[in-house]
């Protein structure tokens, strides 16, 4: 499915997105933070978050107290000119986005089993995440995977913290040119968590 035409636009840049409620135990209030922070490093993103929630009102305030321009939902070209972050809402059909996304950010404090982030490794979108839940552990065991994808302790406004975040982001943004050509790796290290796989190891158990 295409990408709606007043944001192509978008998607043709080099974009951040996030995959979430819009509640205060996903972080992303937080991932703001890490966008703002990111901004004085002179790098050109932009921020989308697909998924909606009680926090979107405080979010936007939030937003444009960090002096960036936030829009939710907008419907013409106009709406984002010099934008920063994109709310798009619920949408039926998030990995049309996520798949031109350059990375999939996610900053949750708690989390199950991790299926959005497989979702954005299937896309073969780079992941940076926090260390929410230890099967994280399971899905970066690959050296190759972990070159280009980073599992990071949860951020909640410690200065060192955000720093790790930034960090990691710049050197995807520095070298996503070279490292891209390695997104085929993502899709391959989500084959063990298949149906069919899961079900043999019952199986052999």
């Amino acid at each position: 499915e295409a990408i709606e035409n007043h944001l192509q636009i978008i998607f043709n840049k080099f974009v951040i997105v996030s995959l979430s409620r819009l509640v205060d135990y996903k972080g992303i209030k937080e991932s703001i933070e890490i966008i703002s922070e990111l901004k004085k490093y002179n790098i050109k993103i932009i921020y989308c978050i697909i998924g909606d929630g009680n926090e979107r009102g405080n979010l936007i305030e939030y937003s444009k107290k960090l002096n960036l321009k936030i829009v939710f939902s907008p419907s013409n070209e106009d709406e984002l000119k010099d934008v920063d972050i994109i709310l798009l809402g619920e949408q039926k059909n998030p990995f049309k986005y996520l798949s031109k996304s350059k990375i999939f950010l996610h900053n949750s404090f708690i989390e199950g089993f991790p299926n959005v982030i497989l979702e954005a490794l299937v896309c073969e979108t780079f992941v940076v995440a926090s260390n929410s839940t230890n099967i994280l552990n399971e899905i970066f065991s690959s050296n190759d995977l972990s070159n280009y994808n980073f599992i990071l302790p949860i951020y909640k406004g410690e200065k060192e913290i955000l720093k790790l975040w930034v960090d990691k982001i710049v050197f995807i943004w520095n070298n996503y040119n070279n490292i891209s050509t390695n997104k085929n790796i993502q899709s391959q290290a989500v084959s063990k968590f298949d149906k069919k796989n899961i079900l043999k190891i019952w199986d052999d158990i």
